[in-house]
């Protein structure tokens, strides 16, 4: 249970953020799928209801450190992740699945300014080119590593690695898919944001979904774990309101539309407060299942992910190959192990799915064999 009397201030709203002892013993990985060897500490903010790492200095060097080394995803030799339909496992990449969703809304001019904020080597550009060919794009990111393949993309004018003062009331859009869960203080930024966005500009917010992936409590460098009230919270802080917002555009993710405006706040509720530790306890059933495989028997884990890093972690063991249904990753390595498709399953080998609730039946009703042992949560 959450000790009260080690309390930590949010890094929202300042409010008093008990840390969640529960969560002690996890182990941590990166959001470029690393198990990482240090754990974190996680609190739940009684003001805001937000869910989030501990800021401390050893915290934050850490982070260094991994921002350090990061790479891109790496599993599928820098492809964007597809993001998959849970019954039939139709894989689509993110950024295509987001930008089909906004075109639908028709709330975009065909012609107009747009930044995307962490734009890594395109991919959220390039989808957006392809919808809107006639826009004018640039991209920021922390580091150059990636400016030559994104000045290279049609219609990219700009790439920033520092904050483009100069560009005030100049973007029609400003999309940061990935970005927020890793911002430190995120309402000060989207305030400072927004001052770049002209008088009708839109926002675009893509971030985890706590609500629907415990995994994401286990990602070291994400600092705020985001379920849809406590996101409505920090953007009412921030100066926004919501124009649109969808829990399923993208499996386990929030989209959201937002624009500069107030809106009414919604209370924090017991139940809100409760998601974290049950979560943990979710996740810790997981572990002890998939404890108990045999050790004789060749190991595979599905997926090359977040999940499939930390199974890895928590078990000490590593895996004998791994499974994949993303085309870009079949063929590869994660984590030094060969990455397979589903046929290619070794026989009489014990599989752990360390995917949700939703999506790891339709997963395991595809994989069924007589002589494979599967591990999943229910």
């Amino acid at each position: 249970m959450t000790d009260i009397s080690n309390i930590n201030n949010c890094h929202v709203c300042g409010g008093s953020a008990p840390i969640l002892d529960a969560a002690t013993n996890l182990c941590c990985v990166t959001s470029d799928c690393r198990p990482w060897p240090v754990k974190a500490e996680l609190a739940v903010c009684h003001t805001c209801g937000l869910t989030q790492k501990r800021i401390t200095p050893s915290w934050s060097q850490e982070i260094d450190i991994i921002y350090g080394s990061y790479t891109m995803y790496p599993q599928a030799g820098g492809k964007e992740q597809a993001s998959f339909q849970s019954d039939t496992g139709a894989a689509q990449a993110r950024s295509q699945r987001i930008m089909e969703a906004i075109t639908s809304l028709s709330l975009l001019p065909e012609q107009g300014a747009m930044l995307d904020v962490g734009c890594g080597n395109g991919n959220m550009i390039r989808s957006f080119k392809d919808a809107y060919p006639q826009w004018a794009l640039a991209g920021h990111e922390w580091d150059a590593r990636h400016a030559d393949i994104v000045r290279a993309i049609p219609n990219v004018t700009s790439f920033f690695t520092s904050f483009p003062d100069d560009r005030i009331d100049c973007f029609d859009l400003i999309s940061m898919v990935h970005v927020l869960e890793h911002i430190v203080d995120p309402a000060t930024y989207l305030r400072k944001l927004t001052s770049l966005l002209r008088a009708d500009g839109l926002l675009l917010i893509e971030v985890p979904n706590l609500r629907r992936n415990p995994y994401d409590l286990t990602i070291f460098d994400h600092c705020s774990h985001f379920t849809a009230s406590s996101l409505r919270r920090l953007l009412l802080q921030a100066g926004l309101q919501i124009k649109w917002l969808s829990e399923d555009i993208v499996s386990k993710e929030l989209t959201v539309l937002c624009s500069v405006g107030t809106s009414e706040p919604e209370p924090v509720t017991s139940e809100e407060l409760s998601i974290s530790e049950e979560c943990v306890v979710w996740l810790e059933n997981l572990i002890e299942r998939a404890k108990e495989i045999n050790s004789k028997n060749s190991l595979g884990i599905f997926g090359t992910s977040i999940g499939a890093s930390w199974i890895v972690s928590e078990l000490g063991r590593t895996p004998d190959f791994f499974l994949d249904e993303d085309p870009n990753r079949i063929g590869k390595y994660h984590l030094n192990k060969p990455i397979l498709a589903l046929d290619e399953t070794p026989q009489n080998a014990s599989i752990v799915i360390p995917l949700t609730t939703e999506s790891a039946a339709p997963v395991s009703a595809r994989m069924s064999r007589p002589d494979l042992i599967l591990i999943y949560p229910f």
